[in-house]
This record gives C-alpha cells, sequence and structure tokens, in this order.
C-alpha cells in the first residue's frame, strides 16, 4: 500500500488552495456555473485533514491556536469585502474561525474526563463536539456544523478510513445534495494516497499557505470592483 501513498502534506495544501480559490471565483464571478462550486467542495475537506494531522504533530497547541485565531481576524475584512461587498458583515465568519474551533475541539476530546470516579469521557466528547457544532451554526461560520463534524472524522479517519470516509459521503449528499457529495469523493481518495509525510516546501511556505486565503479575497473583490464593473 505505501506504494500508491506518493502525496505528501505540501501536495494536499496546495490541491486545497487551488480548488478553494475555484469555488471562491465561481462565487464572485460564475454563479451560473455549478460545476465550479462543486469543485470547490473537494477544499474543505483536505483543511480539516491537515488541522488534524497538524493537531497531531504540533509541539505546541497554544501556538498553533493563536496562528489560527490571527488569520481568522486578519481575514474577516477580506472575506467580508468579497462575498457582501462591505467591510463589516457580522452574519457570516470565514472559515479559519471554523477551523479554529475544530482545533479546540480536537484538543478538547482527547482529554479524559473523571466525577467521582467514574469515568465520563465519552458523554463529554459528545457533548464537547455538540456544543461547538452549535457554535459554529449560531455564529454563522463557512461551513457551519458540517465543517466541525468533518474535523472530527478527519482526526481517526486515518484508522478507521472504510466507516468514515462514507459517513463524510453521506453528510454532504443530506446538506450539500448529490452533486457535492459526487465531488467529495474526490478529496476522501486523496487522503487515501497521503503517505504522512510533510513535504520539502512545508515548513518554508508554512505562511504563504496561511496568507493566501485572505490575499486571494482581497484580489478576487478588487477584480470585481475595478476591473469587471
Amino acid at each position: 500500500m505505501s506504494k500508491i501513498r506518493v502525496l505528501n502534506a505540501s501536495v494536499l495544501k496546495w490541491i486545497a488552495v487551488i480548488t478553494m480559490i475555484i469555488d471562491h471565483v465561481g462565487d464572485v464571478f460564475f454563479p451560473e456555473y455549478e460545476i465550479l462550486r462543486w469543485i470547490g467542495r473537494i477544499s474543505f475537506p483536505l483543511f480539516a485533514f491537515l488541522i488534524a494531522e497538524g493537531y497531531k504533530h504540533t509541539s505546541d497547541i497554544r501556538k498553533y491556536a493563536v496562528r489560527l485565531l490571527i488569520f481568522a481576524l486578519i481575514s474577516e475584512v477580506p472575506f467580508d469585502y468579497c462575498f457582501h461587498s462591505t467591510l463589516f458583515y457580522p452574519y457570516k465568519q470565514n472559515v479559519f474561525f471554523e477551523l479554529l474551533l475544530g482545533l479546540l475541539t480536537l484538543y478538547f476530546i482527547d482529554k479524559e474526563y473523571v466525577v467521582k470516579g467514574k469515568n465520563i469521557t465519552i458523554y463529554c466528547q459528545l457533548a464537547i463536539v455538540a456544543v461547538s457544532c452549535g457554535i459554529a451554526y449560531i455564529g454563522q461560520f463557512d461551513y457551519r456544523y458540517v465543517g466541525i463534524l468533518v474535523i472530527v472524522i478527519m482526526n481517526y479517519i486515518r484508522d478507521y478510513y472504510k466507516y468514515l470516509a462514507p459517513a463524510i459521503f453521506v453528510i454532504y449528499l443530506i446538506v450539500y445534495g448529490v452533486m457535492n457529495a459526487v465531488f467529495v469523493l474526490i478529496p476522501i481518495a486523496i487522503i487515501y494516497l497521503y503517505n504522512g509525510q510533510r513535504g520539502a516546501s512545508a515548513k518554508k511556505l508554512k505562511w504563504v499557505f496561511y496568507a493566501i486565503y485572505p490575499v486571494q479575497l482581497v484580489v478576487i473583490g478588487l477584480i470585481r470592483d475595478y476591473v469587471v464593473k
């Protein structure tokens, strides 16, 4: 099986970034072409998987969370500008908030919870996931509760691939419809090809991958307002 697992984390990130940009371009400029949004469905499961991988391998969860928070705050104005043509739109939040909440969810569900000598970890885990899904839904995060569920599933998918991969497909089928569910099979297959390696450019381009999100939102917004119009 190792012979077919040839994709490292850097490759996964580039696939996620490219499909994300296709999604945003389709949303802003070509909303009538749904194929661009379907292609965009490839990106988030890969980001979710990379968050789960980052959580497993990070040496400092607090620094990781702070990085996500910083870029969530940096990206909010570009997000509002790109998709809502305003600098402040409180009714929907960018994807970094979702990734941050997903990371914190993984952190808290990994803890052991004991009350009066009884281990109640599983009940606490379910409660934590439910609360996180509620926060994502009420806060109108980009993928809302679906994003949190996918991040949690991705935390275990390498060990239970044949069970959890279909679960993601079913979630997308119920929430987003048939074609979006079909396209989510692509990142699921890509994850199966992941070899567990960071890739040569992962460390050098770490900040680039973070910065691409707000930068491309600003560029898309400027093109819409000053080139297309």
